[in-house]
């Protein structure tokens, strides 16, 4: 399948021949990766040497707001013979459409100081609105808003706030969720354009305990963990563009994650602040990453 399309398909079995079979009614709820119900979809029916099998081909995951991540689940439902069947959950990985110039614009903002932040949720607005638009949520401090505008002067238009959220368990909101506000909505510090394709590197920062790291910094120095273009390569290009040797910092969270959104294929440091610790890797071909994954090589100044 190309990229940004996906093939959904659901089987069910006949108890003795072990064939597909047809059902009265199906249907699916699609969810994305976060969880999020995306829509209610209607599958065809076909027949293959197996039996029955239902498809809704050339499903569209290409919007990266509605589809963040590298898969996708259904809840599938179904009646035969007047009896609804068992909810059937099935999960189908997808390939998504490398993020363009075009239609990225990429965000970042401080982490919320409150521990009860469960994820932030991104909308954005245009002036002269009152109404926000609904672009996505997010577990970390970054968002990749992967909508297609018709020009640049379109796409600059717009500006986008970050809301903490907080979940309430056995508690609903007046809107039904069990989902309450953190605080108020925040801009994010830096937004930009991308001009090539990017990746999402998350991380997290430990004590020798496995704890966070965070509350041991009396001095009151929020840690960051700090990136910048590799010193031996600052002439490195990416498309017709040089890469510029600033520094970038991911705050950390006080769980001690972090999070930074970096262009592929480029040669990285990073160090911890209020720590020795100091590595390089190659930031790899695809939209998120863990430090972990990476391949660090580490740099030993002692």
């Amino acid at each position: 399948m190309p990229a940004g399309v996906i093939d959904l398909d659901v089987r069910y079995l006949d108890a003795v021949s072990g064939e597909g079979v047809a059902v009265e009614t199906i249907h699916g709820v699609v969810k994305n990766s976060l969880g999020v119900v995306i829509e209610e979809i209607t599958p065809v029916a076909e027949t293959d040497l197996s039996g029955v099998i239902y498809y809704a081909r050339d499903y569209d995951v290409r919007n990266g707001a509605k589809f963040p991540g590298l898969f996708l689940t259904v809840d599938w439902v179904a009646v035969r013979y007047g009896t609804v069947l068992p909810t059937f959950s099935k999960r189908y990985d997808y390939r998504p459409v490398t993020v363009e110039a075009a239609s990225a614009t990429v965000m970042q903002w401080d982490p919320s100081t409150d521990p009860l932040v469960m994820f932030y949720e991104i909308n954005r607005t245009r002036a002269g609105e009152t109404a926000p638009t609904y672009v996505g949520r997010s577990f970390g401090p970054f968002f990749v808003d992967r909508t297609v505008f018709p020009n640049e002067f379109e796409a600059r238009s717009w500006n986008y706030t970050a809301t903490p959220f907080a979940r309430t368990p056995g508690t609903l909101q007046a809107d039904g969720s069990d989902y309450r506000a953190l605080g108020t909505q925040s801009s994010p510090l830096r937004i930009w354009r991308s001009s090539a394709a990017v990746c999402m590197v998350s991380g997290k920062v430990t004590d020798i305990t496995g704890g966070s790291g965070v509350a041991f910094y009396a001095d009151r120095k929020w840690p960051e963990v700090i990136f910048a273009v590799h010193p031996r390569a600052t002439q490195q290009l990416v498309g017709d563009k040089y890469l510029m040797p600033e520094d970038v910092s991911a705050r950390v969270a006080l769980d001690g994650s972090f999070t930074v959104i970096l262009l592929q294929d480029t040669i990285v440091e990073f160090r911890v602040s209020c720590t020795y610790f100091r590595g390089r890797f190659v930031v790899p071909r695809r939209e998120s990453a863990t430090i972990g994954d990476v391949g660090i090589e580490i740099i030993r100044d002692y």
